[in-house]
């Protein structure tokens, strides 16, 4: 994830399902995976969802604070996160480390921020 993309088409149906989710009662987590390197093209334009009338009956909740972070050019995974789009949500926003010894480290973090959630990153996939 970079935070070019914050906002765009994908978090709106991520972001959608695990509002659902939460509803429900399940804390849900997470790792945003965020990444570096945001100058070199001009990705993040899958925007067009916020003006399309055929999301109209989906979630115009989170359409209108998306739209609005996307539209007031604060598109970040921060922003995302301070709008409380899923109550209770815990998050874990540590960018990855692009030196992979590091990486380990990096990752037994974000189990242990996200452990106090019912859905999250079960995936250790360095076991």
């Amino acid at each position: 994830m970079q935070n070019r993309y914050a906002g765009d088409v994908g978090d709106f149906g991520k972001l959608g399902l695990l509002r659902i989710l939460a509803q429900s009662g399940l804390k849900v987590g997470i790792n945003w995976y965020l990444t570096e390197g945001e100058d070199h093209n001009n990705d993040g334009k899958h925007i067009a969802y916020l003006t399309n009338p055929m999301y109209d009956a989906c979630d115009p909740e989170l359409r209108g604070k998306l739209g609005y972070m996307v539209y007031g050019n604060q598109r970040s995974v921060r922003a995302m996160e301070e709008m409380n789009l899923i109550p209770g949500c815990v998050y874990f926003s540590q960018v990855v480390p692009t030196n992979a010894k590091y990486r380990v480290a990096w990752h037994q973090q974000a189990l242990l921020q996200l452990n106090r959630a019912d859905i999250r990153d079960r995936n250790n996939l360095l076991s």
